[in-house]
């Protein structure tokens, strides 16, 4: 047997007498590539970080698999001259069959133990420079050149001059337009920004009202100030730098869809999915998109791969969870493929996000906002979809738009793009709009759902009308009940009950920033028990709310947890009696009180152990839970007054009076069974000092009632 060994290719000849035949081993195959330029991309600095199979042009990078691997070996031997293979050349044919019989194990083995590059450096990997874009400045390249966007300059440059004086590095093949491009002067409007404006066009005039139904729609400042926010989201989307302390998702939404109506149609996405002429766009289904709790959600962006720019969530429904975005705007960006391991993206080169939706989304909270930058399209174009009229009738934009763009056509939409992202730069930042119906809308949903309660728009106008005239914003403020039946006064059909109402209420002042609701008792915490706040005598309390907007002054009360209900109160300091001044609590009083404080101990025990548990004293988990050692303790208390008021609160008062009944009811049988045996002298000794007369007593006791000194305070007790 004879070998030729081929040092320069991936096959070696094996000769056995007259016979040969071609082998083609892992190893020959792993060193032919890597002097290739082939390798291993990681994107993590990790070493159990996946790799994606690349290839190394010159400055090029370029995405493969096994099956362009397999390809790109076949073209290589097939490509090769008499004089390159040399002997081989006469089992030419024989090398081409073998390299397509290739064993998938073989190839695989071999392109596994490529040497591994990453742009972060890291264990086991060489580092390899991409060019990235920075903080003022945005490249995008073509085929004839490369375009340079900065604050104060557009400029196209050729490959060699770019080569010459630009930053180091590499570039993903995908980041390549496959077009020429020619800068035009900014006063030339194309037919993509033609369509742009006209869909930010609001309606000013009835249908009824114009011959042309066009001429009832116009650039208001509302639709000129949602254009200039949209032409800055846009440029947003186009500059791949990512700010460490600003990561937002652009929201593209129908001006005038509401929860029960979703209008569409209106251009939208047709202005987010031109991205993909600029950079690669990742585009998801926003109907099929899981929530959290679907175990496949974790597969939501499975397609993202790592040279995706901008990843568009295209008709968002009205239950998408925006809380699903959060990590992916904040931290690395983790992409998990069904029967693969998952891919990490560093946050500095992960995607940019936007969606598009026909329905005003649930988006509570300031974490929510803070993360979003919202522009609001108009209904031009759904209302020349109504009436069957397309852009590309001669009438509106007279061609398809990108399908029927000629080269200017084509050159007016990548100047477009190019000075969105100057105006961003030149900005330094996103800017809002100023004019935005969104967040009412959004508001509105998360507090009523997607029915029409109408508890929104009835509670703004309460606020501006009434909630001065009514007192609302000072003293004890306003019963919750009142406001619950004026509420249903105004919307009889609503289904709301009491604490519906409440909950609601509450939420509308937690995301209304400007109406506070119980400010004075915004310590204890942003939870409808911590604002709490009950008034009126004991057993027949009811909730208030003082309403306050911003800078207003707010209504300070003396304020205390207690351990049931957390609410507003005006706690009486318990007085230390002195040994000279105290008067000596009757046997009848301390039996009552032994029993209070034996019920309210297991009242106390019982919350404070559901709230805490684990093995700890009950002072300790109160002072966890915000309570002073007084507030969860009864043992100092001398009356059945303070026990009271350490529960005060608690939702079960007229379990408190009926326990109380029953102790006095008790305390009295036990002690008409001494008034047989014992004198009247000696059962004075074991009531109150101002115990009514023998005779009265007597028929008291006789009839089962009881006469106490204090009747307005047990006049609710039963015995």
């Amino acid at each position: 047997m004879a070998l030729t060994v081929n040092k320069d290719y991936f096959w070696d000849v094996v000769r056995t007498g007259k016979r040969q035949r071609i082998e083609m081993s892992p190893t020959k195959i792993t060193k032919f590539l890597s002097a290739n330029q082939w390798g291993r991309w990681r994107l993590g600095q990790k070493r159990t970080d996946d790799t994606d199979l690349f290839r190394r042009n010159g400055g090029l990078l370029e995405s493969h698999d096994e099956k362009t691997a397999l390809l790109w070996m076949y073209t290589f031997a097939e490509n090769l001259k008499p004089a390159e293979m040399g002997g081989d050349w006469k089992y030419r044919e024989e090398i081409l069959r073998a390299t397509q019989d290739l064993s998938p194990s073989k190839l695989k083995r071999g392109l596994d133990f490529l040497p591994v590059h990453s742009e972060e450096g890291g264990e086991n990997s060489s580092k390899l420079d991409v060019f990235r874009d920075d903080r003022v400045t945005a490249h995008y390249f073509f085929q004839n050149g490369v375009v340079r966007v900065t604050a104060k300059d557009i400029e196209f440059m050729s490959w060699d001059a770019w080569r010459k004086n630009g930053k180091p590095g590499c570039i993903w093949e995908s980041a390549i337009i496959k077009r020429n491009v020619k800068l035009v002067p900014a006063k030339q409007k194309g037919l993509f920004e033609t369509f742009w404006e006209r869909a930010m066009m609001r309606q000013t005039k009835s249908l009824h009202e114009v011959s042309d139904w066009r001429k009832a729609f116009e650039m208001t400042d509302e639709a000129k100030d949602h254009y200039r926010a949209s032409r800055s989201a846009f440029g947003y989307l186009l500059h791949s730098y990512i700010a460490p302390s600003e990561s937002k998702c652009i929201y593209f939404i129908d001006a005038n869809s509401d929860a029960q109506q979703a209008e569409g149609r209106n251009g939208k996405s047709l202005v987010m999915t031109a991205l993909k002429h600029f950079k690669k766009l990742t585009t998801i289904d926003g109907r099929s998109f899981r929530k959290a709790m679907d175990t496949s959600s974790r597969f939501n962006f499975g397609e993202v791969e790592k040279d995706t720019r901008i990843v568009l969530i295209d008709d968002v429904q009205p239950d998408f969870e925006f809380a699903q975005m959060f990590s992916m705007l904040t931290s690395d960006m983790r992409v998990e493929r069904k029967n693969a391991r998952p891919i990490i993206i560093p946050h500095a080169h992960k995607p940019k996000f936007a969606l598009t939706t026909n329905h005003p989304i649930a988006s509570p909270g300031q974490s929510h906002k803070a993360r979003q930058f919202i522009v609001e399209v108009g209904s031009y174009w759904n209302q020349a979809d109504k009436r069957g009229e397309r852009p590309a009738d001669k009438q509106h934009i007279g061609k398809m738009l990108f399908d029927e763009f000629s080269e200017s056509d084509w050159n007016e939409f990548y100047s477009c793009g190019f000075r969105c992202v100057q105006e961003l730069l030149q900005a330094e930042k996103l800017v809002q709009p100023k004019h935005t119906n969104f967040e009412d809308k959004a508001r509105k949903l998360s507090i009523e759902g997607i029915q029409d309660i109408g508890f929104t728009d009835w509670f703004d106008e309460w606020v501006d009308k009434e909630r001065v005239q009514r007192h609302a914003h000072v003293g004890d403020g306003i019963a919750l009940n009142t406001l619950y039946s004026e509420f249903q006064k105004a919307r009889p059909e609503a289904p709301w009950k009491f604490d519906d109402f409440k909950k609601a209420l509450f939420k509308y002042c937690l995301e209304r920033k400007e109406i506070g609701y119980n400010e004075h008792l915004a310590s204890k915490g942003n939870t409808l028990s911590a604002r709490r706040m009950l008034k009126g005598p004991r057993g027949a309390q009811t909730e208030h709310v003082i309403l306050t907007k911003q800078g207003e002054p707010i209504v300070k009360k003396n304020t205390r947890m207690t351990v049931f209900g957390e609410e507003e109160i005006t706690p009486k300091p318990r007085k230390k009696l002195s040994s000279t001044t105290s008067a000596k609590t009757s046997p009848f009083e301390q039996f009552v009180l032994t029993q209070a404080k034996k019920y309210a101990r297991e009242k106390i025990q019982q919350y404070l152990r559901y709230k805490k548990p684990g093995k700890m004293t009950d002072v300790m988990r109160g002072k966890q839970l915000g309570f002073s050692e007084d507030e969860v303790t009864v043992s100092r208390c001398t009356t059945v007054d303070e026990v009271h008021e350490v529960l005060k609160g608690f939702d079960g008062a007229e379990e408190w009076d009926k326990q109380l009944g029953k102790w006095y009811a008790d305390a009295q049988a036990r002690f008409a069974k001494q008034l047989e045996k014992q004198d009247e002298k000696y059962f004075r000794d074991l009531v109150e000092a101002d115990t009514p007369s023998e005779t009265e007593l007597l028929q008291g006791v006789k009839k089962g009632l009881m006469k106490r000194s204090n009747a307005d305070r047990y006049k609710t007790v039963k015995v």
